[in-house]
């Protein structure tokens, strides 16, 4: 994970916070804390848990009550519309 371009991380987010929505929709997730493994959070550049928060929530991909929090995390779930993109992602090239 040490090569992702910020692109690619945003891919990871998302899938991840699927994955995440299937076990349990109703918790909003963390994104450095609850996503991403030491390894990962040790490579991953603190700016971009809040960059990709922005970029999801433009594309329409974050519940509503999705938010950035202190510290470089941000929390939150998949939209219907960030599922649907999961399921169908050749759908919104």
């Amino acid at each position: 994970m040490t090569d992702l371009t910020f692109d690619e991380f945003t891919d990871v987010v998302r899938e991840r916070l699927g994955i995440a929505d299937a076990v349990d929709l109703e918790r909003l997730h963390r994104f450095r804390e609850d996503l991403m493994s030491d390894e990962e959070k040790a490579v991953i550049p603190q700016g971009w848990y809040h960059n990709v928060f922005d970029e999801l929530e433009v594309q329409g991909h974050l519940d509503g009550a999705s938010s950035k929090m202190n510290g470089y995390d941000a929390c939150g779930r998949l939209s219907a519309e960030g599922r649907y993109y999961l399921a169908h992602p050749l759908d919104e090239e």
